[in-house]
């Protein structure tokens, strides 16, 4: 009897995508949630793995959210094959599908945060020990006591070392397997050194034991991967979300009845039924009703577009106006939506990656240390063999990459306490890093420049209407009311006198109704009751949107529209051009708002009705100049170029998809912290490559010390502490910056 294996079970919760491809074999696709995932070389290690497997057409690994795009020939492998070799090599996975990521990913951050706890107590008990140990030995009442400390330490470090540091060694593991030198491996040799050489040293009577040493090396390190794991964990909860974008259920035409069903079961040609304000379930053609549609999320254009019967909708899109039925064309993947989304998960898999130099240089550094320390050993082994062993442990322990591994993390978690406390979540680790070189941002404007919230700027009330101000806003108060259309909120503070009675919607013209016994319109100047060369048509500022009051006869009022700047914008702007930073405004609004809202900013570059597509190829442009280019936006149509970017800046209030291919989230409504986070970057790349050549020049000073037999084993590991405390100290400052 063929029983289900583990890997089988997680495949059936895949939905998989089925195509055929020029081959003639229908493919198949997945998205792979997978641990381990820590730098570029794991990528790449990802990438040979898959595709070394007979049927795997292809693979794109995802490093900051740890995820893995695979599609492959369903009749050659299956998923279950893939997710064998993955574990096998330390990476497990799972499917992205399966419903299980958020148990698996608070799983993971309870183990994590329990070996943290873990390491924490025992490191702290260890070097309380340690402060007798290296006294001398008359000091804690002779050998005996000494002996009694060191058990003691023995019995504290070992679970830390082998529970806590457990996922070091794990990995390191893998890593040789491999045929790697990851940064894992000379941190579990300098753990797995330092603690063997401690329980040889305690039960064979050896002079010194560094247990303290071991227990500080894997807390400190606990914390980096403590940080790394939630920020990766928050990165998948914002892609999963990105999915809740499309409404959970929609209403289904059948016969004369509108039926109630889960999205998944909507199908091509099925006709749903869209009550205002609801959003669009899948692409097609409008077949009964006329409205207006908010495409904003897809294509950012802020105002509302008028739909009649045949023209085509899109999944995501909000219906403003009026009840509307929908013929479904496409749905699920093949929407305009998921094609979004299929380009923001490709760009950012494929988007050039700044190299690590820890990572780098600790591949190379672990192979000098063994080189040395074998030389090292074979000289005293000539010269005076009693002394061999301690001036080995000395090299080892002194050179321990300790110092180097911390360079870096513990910079960047300094640096990320700052920036949230000034507003702004990182959400990869090499954020920082890369928006330091940016020397061009590409900014979006409506809800990004500007708050996406219109509000009355001005009123001109024709004088023969008998009207003033007041009573012209309480009209159209009244007629917007309950309408839906994104206008009616720059009316949702003023006072109406009368509620407007037999309204009717005009899709792309306006709203008309009676008030007191009166018809009101409010809508397009046509529309309310003149023409486009009426008096109250001139002079409209080109930052501000226009629409008129009338009765269907006479004009009576315009009304000037306008979406304020987001605070802190200009600060913003002005803060990167000083820094000879370049600024570009690509916005799908047209022209005459985005050129005001350029020049008044001082933006060099502006580009209007820009499609998603404009917008990637234009990122592509400037990086194929060789420029590092940094995107601020917050809509699903900016997923692709935000992630296409080096980096990419959105909001709290952007859309999940935008979040999911941001590195960086600003959680107020002002500007201000993208600003301060241009600055923090500075700062923290300058004290990383400090600290890297503070244990670069503490190797160089200390190695030749240790390898003449000048520092003693445990002058090595009180050398190394001090080392490790002052990167640690070194980039702490950054947190405290103002």
């Amino acid at each position: 009897m063929t029983t289900v294996s583990q890997y089988q079970l997680r495949r059936l919760s895949v939905a998989n995508l089925e195509r055929e491809s020029e081959g003639g074999h229908a493919t198949a696709e997945a998205i792979l949630s997978v641990e381990g995932i820590h730098c570029g070389r794991c990528a790449v290690s990802i990438s040979k793995i898959l595709k070394g497997i007979s049927g795997v057409n292809d693979v794109l690994v995802n490093v900051p959210v740890s995820q893995v795009n695979v599609s492959w020939f369903p009749d050659i492998v299956g998923l279950d094959s893939m997710l064998q070799a993955l574990d096998q090599n330390g990476y497990p996975a799972q499917t992205l599908a399966s419903g299980g990521n958020t148990e698996l990913a608070a799983q993971q951050r309870r183990t994590a945060l329990k070996r943290l706890l873990v390491a924490g107590l025992g490191m702290m008990q260890v070097m309380t020990f340690a402060v007798a140990l290296y006294l001398e030995p008359s000091s804690v009442s002779g050998m005996a006591t000494e002996q009694f400390l060191r058990l003691v330490s023995l019995m504290v470090a070992t679970p830390v070392v082998f529970y806590a540091g457990a996922p070091f060694f794990v990995n390191a593991w893998h890593s040789l397997k491999r045929r790697q030198l990851d940064m894992d491996v000379p941190v579990a040799l300098a753990i797995g050194i330092a603690y063997t050489a401690s329980v040889a040293s305690t039960f064979l009577d050896g002079e010194h034991v560094y247990f303290d040493s071991a227990t500080m090396f894997v807390f400190l390190l606990s914390v980096a991967r403590y940080f790394d794991l939630n920020a990766r964990n928050n990165a998948q909860a914002r892609v999963q979300a990105a999915l809740d974008v499309l409404p959970a259920t929609c209403y289904r035409m059948v016969k004369d009845d509108a039926v109630e069903i889960p999205i998944q079961e909507l199908k091509t040609g099925d006709v749903v039924l869209v009550k205002p304000g609801d959003t669009i379930p899948g692409d097609g053609v409008l077949v009964l009703g006329a409205g207006e549609v908010d495409e904003s999320l897809i294509t950012g254009e802020s105002r509302p577009i008028a739909k009649n019967v045949g023209d085509q909708v899109v999944a995501g899109s909000i219906n403003c106006t009026g009840v509307i039925r929908v013929r479904v064309e496409s749905v699920d993947h093949d929407t305009v939506f998921a094609a979004i989304q299929r380009m923001a998960f490709s760009a950012q898999a494929t988007k050039p990656r700044v190299g690590r130099i820890a990572d780098t240089v600790a591949g190379f550094f672990v192979l000098g240390v063994l080189v040395v320390a074998l030389t090292t050993g074979l000289v005293w082994f000539i010269l005076d063999p009693d002394r061999m062993l301690s001036v080995v442990l000395s090299v080892l322990v002194i050179t321990c990459p300790c110092a180097l591994s911390l360079a870096v993390p513990t910079s960047l978690i300094a640096a990320t306490s700052a920036l949230a406390r000034k507003g702004l979540l990182l959400t990869e680790s090499n954020g920082l890093e890369t928006l330091s070189k940016v020397n061009h941002f590409v900014l979006d404007k409506t809800g990004t420049l500007t708050k996406g919230i219109p509000r009355v700027c001005d009123i001109k009330v024709s004088p023969a209407s008998g009207l003033n101000e007041k009573d012209c806003l309480s009209i159209a108060a009244s007629l917007e009311k309950d309408s839906g259309h994104p206008y009616s909120l720059a009316f949702s503070d003023i006072k109406i006198q009368g509620a407007a009675a037999a309204q009717e919607i005009h899709p792309g013209l306006g709203i008309l109704g009676e008030i007191k016994g009166k018809q009101f319109r409010v809508g397009t100047a046509n529309f309310a009751g003149g023409s486009d060369d009426h008096v109250l048509c001139d002079g409209v500022p080109t930052h501000a949107t226009p629409i008129f009051l009338g009765d269907g006869k006479e004009l009576i009022a315009r009304i000037d529209l306008v979406d304020d700047l987001r605070t802190g914008a200009q600060a913003f702007v002005q803060t990167l051009r000083r820094n000879d930073i370049s600024v570009s405004l690509a916005s799908g609004d047209h022209s005459g708002i985005a050129v005001s809202i350029g020049r008044q900013l001082g933006v060099e570059t502006i580009l209007s009705r820009q499609t998603p597509e404009d917008k990637l190829s234009y990122i592509k442009s400037l990086q194929d100049k060789g420029l590092t280019v940094a995107m601020v936006g917050d809509g699903i149509n900016d997923a692709p170029i935000l992630s296409q970017a080096d980096i990419g800046i959105t909001f709290r209030n952007g859309t999940n998809l935008a979040q999911a291919c941001s590195a960086m989230i600003v959680l107020s409504e002002s500007l201000d912290p993208a600003r301060e986070a241009f600055l923090i970057s500075k700062r923290t790349m300058g004290t990383i490559k400090a600290n890297i050549l503070w244990a670069i020049a503490y190797n160089v000073i200390t190695v030749p010390l240790a390898v003449s037999g000048h520092i003693a084993p445990w002058v090595a590991a009180a050398g190394m502490s001090f080392s490790s405390m002052f990167i640690v100290a070194n980039a702490s400052r950054l947190a405290f910056e103002r």
